[in-house]
């Protein structure tokens, strides 16, 4: 508390169930530490958030300038394509699978890289459709 800081963290019950997200906060009496608190921290969909009322603050200069900015930092639709965005997590587990089925000392298979090109940078027509918006 003296540092105005807390912990996150996580905590699994068992080793068959999922992490939880917790806060970690220090407990004190005084100057003196007593020990830590563990609370768990609440799901997006937990907290339930309440509608803002826009209306009473309208101004048509501001609103005219948000909707500008979300215009500008909007992506075209077809821009991100997830069926042809490879991941190379996935294909390295099953190229070493079937590598290892042949011959079981068989490395892992890197897929990320292949012939000088690396898989996860942006393809160059997503790049070419999404410039006008970075720019």
């Amino acid at each position: 508390r003296r540092s105005g800081k807390v912990a996150i963290g996580t905590f699994v019950k068992t080793k068959d169930k999922d992490p939880i997200l917790c806060g970690i906060f220090p407990m004190e009496e005084g100057d003196e530490p007593l020990h830590l608190v563990m609370m768990q921290l609440p799901f997006s969909g937990d907290v339930p958030f309440r509608e803002l009322d826009y209306s009473r603050n309208e101004n048509p200069r501001a609103a005219k300038v948000c909707d500008d900015l979300i215009d500008e930092l909007t992506l075209p639709e077809d821009v991100l394509d997830y069926t042809r965005i490879p991941n190379p997590k996935i294909r390295s587990f099953y190229k070493t699978v079937v590598r290892r089925v042949v011959d079981k000392n068989s490395a892992v298979v890197d897929t990320r890289v292949v012939d000088g090109h690396d898989q996860m940078d942006t393809p160059e027509e997503i790049q070419e459709k999404s410039r006008s918006t970075i720019e």
